[in-house]
């Protein structure tokens, strides 16, 4: 057997090899992980049965990952098992308090404007952190930010949250996969992501974090500074049936007239390499007048004229209203796929 915390890294094995038990129990690990503790897991291997049981008493905080424990008998221990070892976990957890609170406070430290880099990096030694550059991460949770800190704390290196109000801030290295870490502790709530900076500057990381947890909870999923600027995030805020119609007004012509895409798909590659005959013929595999010919087609039926910066502003942003709603443009039409050709 093995023993894990809530971020599955192994704290102890009896009887096997508990890192490659773990390996292989880890898509198993993943899934009891999305429901707490109202679940077990388990999977037929080539090494035989593998089962996992939740550990804590409250809270997940950790798994207790099982080769053949099958029988009534194993079964019996098991329940014994499982709360001897809920009971202990929760005991660290509690011993670890008053770490949490000193990295909490050195996180106050970190975040303050008139830190300077010698500082930042030696703040962030104390915490065992080296990494070149850091992000701030904030997380929205209504009733429960001070358990949801301590669970984030144990994922990232140095353990570096704290609790402002109703949300859990966080640094965390740039190479930590931080989407992850989100997916595992704090599935379904609003998240701001800041942007990688040296350390510091971690507090400006901190501001755009803040700042993107009302698109976050306008999107239901975490965001990110690097989307932050994207046409394609602010299309995601806007209202589906509003822009359904304004890229239905724009593209039903050419819906009407080209149902197997091509004019459609032409099109696109002319705006995305900037209005580029060489190019689009290249990526296409056409002859330049041939997408010429398409383009000038295109502009007879929108009534938007190639040369106009507005006009071509109008039909690409069309385009990428599509392309967010998950299908390609030349297969939407009022939210119903067309036949393509043939």
């Amino acid at each position: 057997m093995a023993v894990c915390d809530a971020a599955g890294r192994l704290l102890g094995a009896a009887g096997t090899d508990g890192p490659e038990l773990l390996e292989n129990a880890a898509s198993v690990l993943e899934t009891v992980a999305l429901h707490g503790l109202r679940g077990s897991g388990g999977a037929d291997l080539p090494c035989g049965r593998l089962v996992v049981q939740p550990l804590g008493t409250t809270r997940l905080r950790g798994f207790l990952v099982l080769l053949d424990a099958d029988s009534p008998e194993a079964r019996l221990l098991i329940s014994v098992l499982v709360s001897l070892l809920s009971v202990e976990l929760e005991r660290r957890h509690l011993a670890d308090e008053p770490q949490r609170r000193s990295r909490a406070a050195l996180l106050a430290w970190l975040f303050r404007p008139d830190v300077t880099a010698d500082q930042a990096r030696a703040l962030l030694r104390t915490a065992d952190v080296s990494s070149a550059s850091v992000r701030a991460v904030t997380v929205h949770a209504t009733g429960e930010p001070v358990e949801l800190a301590a669970d984030l704390a144990l994922a990232v290196p140095g353990g570096l949250a704290r609790v402002t109000g109703e949300t859990a801030e966080l640094v965390v290295p740039e190479e930590v996969d931080t989407a992850a870490v989100l997916r595992r502790f704090a599935t379904g709530l609003s998240a701001g992501i800041g942007p990688a900076v040296a350390p510091q500057h971690a507090a400006l990381s901190l501001r755009q974090a803040i700042a993107l947890l009302s698109s976050s909870t306008e999107l239901g999923r975490p965001v990110s500074a690097s989307e932050a600027g994207s046409v394609r995030l602010l299309i995601g805020l806007g209202s589906p049936a509003t822009l359904a119609a304004f890229a239905d007004t724009v593209l039903a012509p050419l819906d009407a007239a080209d149902p197997g895409g091509e004019l459609t798909e032409t099109l696109r590659v002319w705006l995305e390499t900037n209005g580029s005959w060489a190019e689009t013929s290249s990526l296409l595999g056409l002859h330049r007048h041939t997408v010429q010919n398409r383009i000038e087609k295109v502009a007879r039926l929108t009534g938007r004229q190639q040369d106009r910066a507005e006009d071509r502003v109008d039909l690409w942003l069309a385009l990428t209203a599509r392309a967010v709603g998950g299908l390609p443009a030349h297969q939407q039409r009022n939210g119903n796929a067309l036949p393509s050709k043939g």
